[in-house]
């Protein structure tokens, strides 16, 4: 009984805490952007922490991915940054990158995770891409195709579930950067950018 009143309490601080975020972001403007920006960030942080319950999660994706398609950016001048993926449909997670890029002023596109792909686009992406990885067992399939992006000339940020749940899956990709937050990827991908326009 007394485990069954914690699962409630629990539960019912992840409704409160999702409604409170849709409800901000639901009358968030187009000119708004910095504020969605802000509450992309504190959803981000509420889920991994377990604020914010699955189901939810995916709803306020939904939410945040059709603000960004209206919301006024600053856009970037970049080659487009890839997203690849290595399942055969688009993942919340890769959903919400995509919107939280675009936010952010770039243009993301989402590709196929192999080796086809990355030569075919290689010189028509900028030269820091994302892969975002959603089961185990696609860490090897990420560590197989390590030549292909060395050969490519692309710097690869990783992220996902399986380096949420076990931090040691980081070592296997030596050749990629893992930034812990949607923040330190934008700071990373702008940090790139500023370096490409040196040269």
């Amino acid at each position: 009984m007394v485990h069954q009143n914690l699962l409630s309490e629990t539960s019912m601080i992840t409704r409160s805490q999702s409604a409170e975020l849709e409800k901000a972001i639901r009358v968030i403007l187009p000119s708004e952007t910095a504020k969605l920006i802000d509450l992309v960030d504190q959803m981000f942080d509420d889920y991994r922490q377990g604020l914010i319950h699955h189901n939810d999660i995916r709803r306020l994706i939904g939410i945040i991915h059709n603000k960004a398609e209206k919301a006024q950016t600053i856009t970037r001048n970049c080659a487009p940054i890839a997203i690849f993926n290595p399942v055969s449909f688009i993942p919340p997670g890769i959903s919400l990158l995509e919107a939280y890029l675009k936010l952010n002023g770039f243009t993301p596109v989402v590709l196929g995770l192999d080796e086809q792909t990355i030569c075919k686009i290689a010189n028509r992406i900028f030269p820091t891409v994302v892969v975002s990885l959603t089961l185990f067992h696609h860490i090897d399939k990420l560590a197989k195709l390590k030549p292909c992006f060395e050969a490519a000339g692309l710097n690869v940020i990783a992220g996902g579930v399986p380096f949420v749940y076990q931090n040691q899956n980081k070592q296997r990709l030596s050749f990629c950067s893992f930034p812990e937050s949607f923040r330190e990827l934008i700071c990373k991908l702008s940090e790139d950018l500023s370096n490409e326009n040196r040269k």
